[in-house]
């Protein structure tokens, strides 16, 4: 059960706790399972449903996680005694659930054994009766006030002191029983045989008391007997036709009760083998599903994606045939790049060699410049001769009247020199003025055609690695 794995030292008090009860459904089992420190290694999917928790909130956990602070520490250390004897424990057991109702079970807890040894224990809990809830709730808030008069022994709710001497007789062992009756039977036999010696005559009516009190015992613990053992034997035969929605009650603790309570317990754990099957059938059931609507998307995907292929396949063609367009065309490109590159190589040694021209010129007119100032010199130079010559002639008189008049005119075309070679002064330092400009818009250009042969020459290099 959810809450009695702990040992009285370990009781942890969960709160907090409201009026809400959740009851079980009939037929309905709450399995779980526990390791010898008491984690839950086990539950199942009836267990999650009524106490509220999840799978992954319960394993791993202590299962005083669903104690109710209302169950009194003596039923724990009942149990813990009753398992470390061997036995099973089977009682009334109330659980908090998470959101802090509660539920009661009649469970019934075992020892797991694996090659002789305890590796863990197994609660089994069903439904318990009202009757059965309104007495062990009056009986536990007894004993949780330390009132006198009830204790619980192997889960079973008895009477403490002399009120339960009537209880513990009614729970002796089958095999005691039989043998008080065995012993009760062999003293009336050796009484009426002492009475009999001693010529002591017993009367009859007595006699027959002892007969009828005898034979009414038997009779009454042979007809409890075949009320249980009947009860299991229809219930087993409900079991072993699959339905296992019966169930047993055990009112007795002796072997007959063990029998019954054993076969109950096979029936309660072949419906939680049964709803853990079913549970995983749903589960595969839904599994197979989301699997089958995988499938289905994922072979609606893969037509669509087989169609987008095609069309990425078209698309590619149609792309080669542009990349191989674009190869031929970046080859034209490039042959006329070429081209361009070779004039523009060309074009800037033409300019380069008109740039060479016009420093030529620059020169050449320098020189004109100097020749024309030698010949200005030249016609200075004659002037001043004209002008000796004139006065010489003045002085020289009627004999030097011609040389005179030639003195005129060589003054006169010394001057006429003079303002030639001024006017060809002026044209040619225009000239050489001009000369300068031009050379150097040759040169600029020349600058600048060296920059297109650059960039067609990059311009170049790029198509070819196109």
């Amino acid at each position: 059960m959810e809450v009695m794995i702990f040992r009285g030292d370990e009781m942890r008090i969960n709160l907090p706790v409201t009026n809400h009860e959740r009851v079980l459904k009939d037929g309905d089992s709450v399995v779980s399972k526990t390791d010898t420190k008491g984690k839950i290694t086990y539950v199942n999917r009836t267990f999650c449903e009524i106490s509220g928790f999840s799978e992954d909130e319960l394993i791993g956990q202590p299962q005083n996680i669903v104690r109710h602070p209302d169950m009194p520490p003596a039923a724990f250390a009942d149990f813990w005694k009753t398992l470390h004897a061997g036995q099973s424990w089977k009682g009334l057991v109330k659980n908090r659930c998470k959101d802090g109702g509660y539920y009661w079970v009649e469970a019934n807890a075992n020892p797991i054994y694996q090659n002789g040894q305890v590796i863990g224990y197994m609660s089994l809990r069903t439904r318990p009766t009202r009757e059965q809830i309104e007495h062990a709730e009056k009986v536990y808030a007894a004993i949780r006030e330390q009132r006198r008069g009830w204790t619980v022994r192997r889960g079973r709710i008895m009477r403490s002191g002399l009120l339960g001497i009537g209880d513990r007789l009614r729970r002796l062992a089958l095999s005691t029983r039989l043998t008080i009756a065995f012993l009760f039977l062999t003293l009336i036999a050796a009484a009426s045989t002492v009475a009999d010696m001693l010529h002591y005559r017993i009367p009859l009516t007595a006699k027959m008391i002892i007969i009828v009190v005898t034979v009414a015992f038997s009779l009454a613990a042979l007809r409890s007997m075949k009320r249980t053992l009947d009860a299991a034997q229809q219930f087993a035969q409900a079991v072993g036709s699959g339905d296992l929605s019966q169930d047993l009650r055990v009112e007795r603790d002796d072997e007959i009760g063990a029998i019954a309570q054993s076969i109950k317990n096979i029936a309660g754990n072949l419906r939680g083998i049964t709803s853990d099957v079913r549970d995983g059938s749903s589960a595969v059931a839904s599994a197979a599903t989301q699997i089958s609507a995988g499938n289905n998307d994922l072979s609606a995907r893969a037509q669509e994606q087989a169609s987008v292929l095609e069309e990425t396949a078209a698309a590619m063609e149609e792309m080669t045939a542009s990349v191989r367009e674009n190869a031929e065309n970046a080859g034209n490109a490039a042959m006329i790049v070429t081209e361009a590159r070779g004039r523009a190589e060309a074009g800037g040694q033409l300019v380069e060699r008109a740039i060479a021209s016009m420093d030529d010129i620059n020169r050449s007119s320098s020189k004109i410049s100097e020749i024309i100032g030698v010949i200005d010199g030249i016609a200075f130079q004659t002037n001043l001769l004209a002008l000796n010559a004139a006065v010489e002639a003045a002085r020289a008189g009627e004999q030097g009247r011609g040389f005179a008049v030639v003195a005129a005119e060589v003054r006169n075309l010394a001057q006429r020199s003079a303002e030639a070679s001024r006017e060809v002064k002026s044209l040619v330092g225009d000239a050489v003025e001009k000369t300068h400009v031009g050379s150097a818009v040759v040169r600029e250009s020349g600058d600048v055609l060296r920059e297109i042969v650059g960039s067609v020459q990059k311009v170049s290099a790029m198509v070819s690695e196109i």
